[in-house]
């Protein structure tokens, strides 16, 4: 996720610069580069710091989608139907298409998800988390939907489907010499996006290696701010090596595949626990109608590709799974050890300034 927020970044925040002509794909990778470094050192440097560039970005996000749905409501009321009218004609209609377009709708809903990884983090989270799920999720999906309504006042869907910045071109046509403001607002929309992906994707290797899912330093905080930096780094760091290999679409597929996968068995899961720990104190419990809609959603969505249409970002992605199977069995699940680790280990925290957290789990 941080990967193409920071690629989508860089795409936009070139075109500000016509005068390099075509941009050329290393500076691009570069720019992304940059962006995710600078945001490893904003949330190593304390969560006070991170949290209010979130926020900043988040409304301009906003302001920026509503200056869109607006737009798009003036240009319906001057008669700039004709698109619209057309709905899905000449639609596709074969599965592996409508799985393959479910893996970038995926990607541009996943936000939600982001929510439930800070959930120690949140004060009152059974009351706050709920809401902010709920009221964030209807939120969304109604500036999406409209901002896209939005869009096909002013694009053809050939235009939209070739265009490389679709609301850059909107914005082109319905503000004029004004657009350069559309083009900022995206570019720190997926600045925030970046940010949020980051924060949230490192608490959960820093839960991991805490659990001993992963090694455990990954747990370690900073004795001062609390940050657990080497989780960021660790998160920042395989995020500017998936920006290394590929562009947006590449690495989309790439990444919706596994997390495929971890929806599934996170729902099948659910349902083991249910099963097991039926007296088990839970904070949150949703019907079961819900996890078994996931869980037909996230199987259709695996097998299909797989099976009509397989490509070989899946079976990169497969073995990306499998290799972290064998490194967890023998290092994690078997307590298997390289000692000459353990001074590597002590030198890290004296060159990070982090040390053990304590932790006492929910009772």
């Amino acid at each position: 996720m941080i990967a193409i927020s920071g690629l989508a970044f860089a795409d936009y925040l070139l075109t500000l610069a016509p005068v390099c002509g075509p941009r050329p794909e290393l500076i691009v990778k570069l720019c992304a580069v940059a962006m995710i470094v600078t945001l490893m050192v904003i949330n190593c440097k304390s969560n006070d710091v991170a949290a209010p560039v979130q926020v900043i970005c988040t409304i301009l996000k906003i302001l920026a989608l509503l200056v869109i749905v607006f737009g798009g409501i003036i240009r319906m009321a001057q008669g700039w139907t004709a698109e619209l009218r057309q709905g899905f004609d000449n639609s596709t209609k074969e599965s592996v298409n409508i799985a393959l377009a479910f893996y970038s709708i995926n990607y541009s809903y996943a936000g939600w998800s982001n929510v439930f990884t800070i959930f120690e983090e949140v004060k009152n989270p059974k009351r706050n988390l709920l809401a902010c799920s709920g009221v964030g999720i209807l939120v969304v999906t109604v500036l999406y939907i409209m901002a896209n309504i939005s869009f096909l006042t002013v694009l053809s869907r050939k235009e939209m489907m070739t265009s490389s910045a679709v609301a850059v071109d909107w914005a082109d046509v319905v503000l004029g010499s004004a657009s350069i403001t559309m083009l900022l607002a995206i570019a720190v929309s997926t600045f925030g996006a970046a940010a949020s992906s980051l924060f949230t994707g490192s608490r959960i290797i820093f839960a991991a290696g805490r659990d001993n899912v992963m090694p455990e330093w990954l747990s370690f905080l900073h004795v001062n701010n609390l940050s657990p930096v080497p989780a960021i780094l660790f998160t920042g760091i395989l995020a500017i090596i998936f920006v290394i290999p590929g562009g947006i679409g590449n690495i989309i597929n790439f990444l919706m595949f596994p997390m495929n996968i971890l929806d599934f068995l996170s729902t099948t899961v659910l349902f083991v626990f249910r099963k097991t720990k039926p007296n088990a104190p839970r904070i949150i419990k949703v019907p079961l109608l819900v996890p078994c809609l996931v869980l037909a959603y996230t199987l259709f969505l695996l097998v299909t590709p797989l099976v009509l249409n397989p490509r070989m970002e899946f079976l990169y992605a497969t073995c990306f799974v499998v290799a972290g199977v064998l490194f967890y069995v023998p290092f994690i699940h078997c307590g298997f050890r390289i000692n000459r680790l353990d001074g590597a280990v002590a030198k890290l925290q004296l060159l990070l300034q982090v040390s053990p957290a304590t932790y006492s789990k929910l009772q």
